[in-house]
């Protein structure tokens, strides 16, 4: 054999071991082996370790900071339904005491306002004051009142006949609403309720059922009613319990005065001593606006309460 074949052989032999070098050393690495060196020592040969292939690097969430303050959980009140007619218990009704009361003068009144979480007082030992008014009939001295409550920063409760639900008071009513008042229940039929045999469950339940149709169908589908006050503060056990059963709470009051008649009967300085003389924490009051006695009082007392480290709520701001 000739040198010029064995060199040529030779350059065969070596082009072949290099493409076979690199046709396996690409295949390890389809593979997802790769070829590593250890640290350089007699002993240790070449380390075959298998690396994964990357994959799709998922995207890092960002840890809060220190300084970054969770946000809160949000809490839906739980909204206050009015059960029908055919969801209230008739029966238990029916077995309730019919015993006629006015006020919370004793412990077995006030047991039993509370015991249907009523409200006489509120809030006992805090410095705090709940005007409280009733309207029955319009005398043109309502707006009078808005204005002179609004001047002072000072929002109310005020309890309305199904009577004065209507059209010419619309006004009023939405007003109310608007400045942040509050709309109770003083009863669609202004009576006497506590007789068992004129007034039925039926008749009793039908009543709240008239005055809750006659607020919406004058104020709007969205407007409820909370607090019930009995017409002349007369109640049974029935009556408070059919109240609680449509989502009502009872209100009653623990200052009130013969101030109901349609004129001007007193100057501000008595009916000022009157209300100083009563007042008390967590005062509830029944007070009417048949003439301008509780207008014209309210710029003085209220100045002189709140001098006292008193302030003024609603009744929802307590619920």
């Amino acid at each position: 054999m000739s040198r010029k074949v064995i060199i040529t052989f030779i350059v065969l032999a070596i082009v072949v071991v290099a493409i076979s070098l690199h046709i396996i050393g690409k295949t390890y690495y389809d593979l997802g082996f790769v070829l590593t060196k250890a640290t350089p020592s007699a002993t240790n040969p070449p380390v075959l370790s298998r690396t994964p292939k990357p994959k799709n690097t998922p995207k890092e969430t960002p840890s809060p900071t220190m300084d970054e303050t969770p946000k809160p959980t949000e809490t839906v009140p739980n909204a206050t339904t009015v059960p029908p007619f055919s969801e209230i218990d008739l029966d238990l009704a029916y077995k309730l005491s019919t015993r006629s009361q006015h006020g919370a003068t004793s412990n077995e009144q006030r047991n039993l306002i509370e015991k249907y979480g009523g409200y006489y007082k509120k809030d006992q030992g805090l410095k705090r004051i709940y005007l409280v008014y009733n309207l029955g009939t319009e005398y043109g001295h309502t707006h009078d009142l808005l204005d002179k409550l609004k001047e002072k920063n000072v929002k109310a409760t005020f309890f309305v006949l199904g009577a004065y639900v209507k059209e010419p008071n619309r006004s009023i009513l939405e007003r109310i609403l608007a400045e942040g008042h509050v709309l109770g229940s003083h009863g669609h039929s202004h009576a006497n309720q506590t007789d068992p045999n004129e007034w039925t469950v039926e008749k009793l339940v039908k009543d709240f059922e008239n005055m809750d149709r006659r607020v919406k169908d004058l104020l709007g589908e969205d407007v409820h009613i909370y607090y019930y006050r009995p017409p002349f503060g007369y109640y049974n056990e029935r009556m408070l319990y059919i109240a609680r059963q449509r989502g009502m709470t009872p209100v009653f009051w623990s200052f009130t005065y013969a101030d109901w008649g349609t004129e001007d009967a007193r100057n501000i300085d008595e009916i000022f001593d009157l209300y100083m003389k009563n007042l008390h924490d967590g005062m509830i009051t029944q007070f009417h606006v048949t003439n301008t006695d509780n207008i014209r009082v309210l710029d003085k007392f209220i100045d002189k309460a709140r001098e006292m480290g008193y302030e003024f709520y609603t009744l929802d701001e307590r619920r």
